[in-house]
């Protein structure tokens, strides 16, 4: 293999894009560029696109992304037996040969607290699915998740429980690098086998608006953020204190406070 791949794994919404652009800006091997007009998504390959319906990319390109880097950069929402991901449309049996680059790459996963990614995930879902947008923040966690085998919040520890037990897992949280990016670079660096540059500020400008996003994405061949924005003006994130119940905190005691703990996480504490 030419190349030396970095799998980003996570949960969507957990601060994917904020890990692949801090990798980007900080790391000269996996610092990539693409064609004026292309999309954000060949400055890393996000492996759903080799299994999507409605979007895919050939091997062919997959490759050159790859190939356009010493340490390209590779992104995924999937469970980590790769057995389904976020949306059913996206979901489809990965060939042999991906799979090889996928176990063949240093691999980190990040992860945050359910409930800032639940609180997120609805917003973002919302546009797209009315019947989202019309459910309570708590119905919104136990909503059946695509197949129907778990609700969202069940699934939200399925997939990280499932990454974690991968070995060879750097796991990274979305705070820890919010909070001591620093360190957090010095232990990216160490699992990938290389000294991070340090360039201050350590993290990538946030984009806040999708017009700074489009004029990012027109203006440079390597814009900071690939962050997906979500639409805050028509659909606002809420606050989990002031959104969700009684119940709802029970719920999700009762099916992710172990995990929660073993994060890091107070389930039964949150300040945002």
């Amino acid at each position: 293999m030419p190349y030396q791949p970095i799998l980003v794994a996570s949960h969507p919404r957990s601060g994917t894009h904020l890990v692949l652009d801090v990798l980007r800006r900080q790391f000269p091997s996996a610092r990539s560029s693409r064609m004026f007009g292309k999309p954000l998504d060949h400055l890393y390959l996000n492996i759903e696109r080799l299994t999507s319906d409605v979007r895919a990319f050939s091997d062919s390109l997959a490759e050159k992304i790859l190939e356009g880097t010493p340490k390209p950069l590779i992104k995924t929402h999937y469970l980590a037996d790769f057995s389904e991901t976020w949306v059913a449309e996206e979901t489809a049996q990965l060939s042999d040969k991906w799979r090889a680059v996928v176990t063949g790459a240093r691999r980190v996963y990040v992860h945050r607290d359910p409930r800032e990614v639940l609180v997120s995930y609805k917003q973002f879902l919302s546009p797209q699915h009315p019947d989202v947008a019309d459910l309570s923040l708590g119905e919104f966690l136990r909503r059946p998740h695509w197949r129907g085998s778990d609700t969202m919040l069940e699934w939200w520890v399925r997939h990280v429980e499932g990454w974690l037990a991968q070995p060879g897992i750097l796991s990274l949280g979305y705070r820890e690098l919010i909070d001591d990016p620093h360190g957090t670079l010095d232990r990216i660096g160490a699992h990938i086998g290389e000294r991070p540059d340090m360039r201050e500020p350590y993290l990538p400008k946030k984009v806040s608006s999708v017009n700074r996003s489009r004029l990012g994405r027109l203006l440079s061949r390597a814009p900071a953020s690939t962050a997906i924005i979500a639409d805050a003006k028509r659909y606002p994130a809420q606050s989990w204190n002031e959104a969700s119940t009684r119940e709802d905190a029970h719920y999700l005691q009762e099916i992710a406070g172990s995990l929660m703990e073993r994060l890091g996480y107070d389930p039964e504490h949150y300040e945002r």
